[in-house]
Formats: structure tokens, C-alpha cells, sequence
């Protein structure tokens, strides 16, 4: 009787906060059917498979590691080809510069107009020498990348490098952020042409 007192009520409070909390989660208001609930069904099963895994060996939890080394596995895992399946591949968030591949990128380096800083690796499509500096670009001294391709004849190599994340290095959360916010500069300049 005792236990009841106690335990009924903070029961009833657990319930209260799990319920509050679920309707702050994305999509908590959809109502699955018929194909749907059975699509949901089987990545749930793989997914509590994959925790229920994780749980037992922590240093297989792909998730919690390094995303460029433990790609190729994540892409192998059954949650993984369930998603892509899935329209929009499960998609939830990306960041529309991160989305094209660096071969494609570095494809964009080909096409005509495009600037490059002479000292370093921001890029700008522009008919016309662009006028130093751009709100955009701190760059004050543009060449045609043509220009700098007959300088040096491994510029494609090192644009791809500064297109990446390395996974060779850097695996303290702090220096992957500053590199990856790097990125979006040099991409910028290549994906976005007004």
C-alpha cells in the first residue's frame, strides 16, 4: 500500500514528461498507414537491433564515430539501406552546400568564368575581373583559374584538399568544426552563381 503512494504517482509524473517529450520530437504528429506503418516497423526492428549492439559493444556504435572513417560501415548498415530506400533517403538535414560530391565540384572548376583567389582557395564566377573585395570574398587579388592551372600543375589535387574534411587528422570535435567551417567558403563560390 505504501509502495503504491510513492510509486503510482511518480509513475503517473514519468508518463506525464515522456508524453510532453515525445510531442517535441519531429514528426510526432503524422499517423503512419498501411505501408507506411510496415516501412516503420522494419527500421524500427533494425534500429533497436543496431542499439541493442551498440549497448553490448559501445566501440561498434558507428553513430559515435569518426563519420569519414566509419562511413563506408555506416553505409553498409541495415538502417542505413533501409533509409536510402526511403524517398528523400530519410533525409532530415543537410546543408545544400555539402550536398554535391567534390568530383563535381571540382568539375565546376572547368566551367569558363571562374576566378580564383591567387593565395588561396575562394572561388567566383564572374565575366569580368572581380572588383577587390567582395563583401563575400576577402580576396583583393583574383586571376582566372586558367591563370593559376598553367602555374601549378597539382591545383586540382589541392583544390580537392581543401574541398574535404581529412580523416587523417583532427579528431577532437573543435578542429573538425573549424575545418569544416572552411569549407563552405570555397564551395560557396563553386555552387552558388547568381
Amino acid at each position: 500500500m505504501v509502495g503504491s503512494l510513492i510509486v503510482d504517482p511518480y509513475l503517473k509524473e514519468r508518463d506525464r514528461l515522456i508524453e510532453a517529450e515525445q510531442k517535441l520530437q519531429f514528426g510526432h504528429d503524422i499517423v503512419l498507414e498501411g505501408d507506411e506503418i510496415k516501412a516503420n516497423e522494419c527500421l524500427m526492428r533494425a534500429k533497436t537491433a543496431e542499439l541493442d549492439h551498440a549497448f553490448q559493444h559501445p566501440e561498434d556504435f558507428l553513430p559515435a564515430q569518426n563519420f569519414l572513417r566509419a562511413r563506408k560501415e555506416i553505409e553498409q548498415s541495415t538502417v542505413f539501406r533501409i533509409l536510402r530506400r526511403m524517398p528523400k533517403g530519410g533525409l532530415f538535414h543537410a546543408h545544400g552546400l555539402a550536398i554535391l560530391s567534390v568530383d563535381k565540384l571540382l568539375r565546376y572548376t572547368h566551367l569558363p568564368n571562374l576566378w580564383i583567389c591567387r593565395s588561396g582557395f575562394a572561388f567566383l564566377f564572374s565575366r569580368a575581373r572581380p572588383p577587390p573585395p567582395l563583401l563575400s570574398h576577402s580576396c583583393d587579388d583574383w586571376v582566372p583559374i586558367e591563370e593559376r592551372r598553367r602555374a601549378e600543375p597539382n591545383l586540382d589535387q589541392e583544390i580537392k584538399r581543401h574541398l574535404m574534411l581529412s580523416s587523417s587528422r583532427n579528431d577532437d570535435i573543435n578542429h573538425v568544426w573549424k575545418d569544416f567551417n572552411k569549407l563552405f567558403p570555397a564551395v560557396g563560390g563553386l555552387a552558388i552563381y547568381k
